[in-house]
């Protein structure tokens, strides 16, 4: 009995592990602007593994990817929080518009694909332009 639990325990840890590896293996860019502290520890395994931003695997390469853009977006932030927001305002207002094609376009059976991947598109801008305010009044 104590050998079935053990190959049991076995099958269910290596399952967990791979079901973990294969949801690590999904982050996008985008995923690090909600996930700041993920974020940070990616970084830092990659930087033990060595390389340089050419050579990197390809999640240090997504990793590195979304920081660099995220300094990049928190430097405008803090440079004029103003402006910041405007071009959250101009982002909503450009998916609104797209939003309006859609229906559109729905409503004389034209193709909508491109129309909703530029409005997916539009929308994660959005969440992530947010998510940099949002570490701002998290940690500020």
């Amino acid at each position: 009995m104590s050998l079935k639990f053990s190959i049991f325990s076995m099958a269910l840890l290596t399952g967990a592990l791979l079901s973990l590896a294969a949801c690590e293996e999904k982050r996008n860019e985008s995923y690090y602007y909600t996930h700041p502290e993920t974020l940070k520890v990616v970084l830092q395994q990659c930087q033990r593994e060595g390389g340089t931003p050419e050579t990197f695997t390809l999640p240090c390469a997504t990793a590195y990817r979304a920081a660099v853009q995220m300094t990049k977006l928190s430097q405008a932030f803090m440079d004029n929080q103003t402006d910041f927001g405007q071009r959250i305002l101009r982002s909503q207002i450009r998916a609104a518009n797209i939003v309006t094609q859609l229906k559109a376009a729905e409503s004389t059976h034209a193709p909508v694909n491109d129309l909703e991947k530029q409005l997916a598109d539009e929308e994660q801008h959005i969440n992530n332009l947010r998510a940099i305010v949002g570490l701002f009044i998290r940690f500020g």
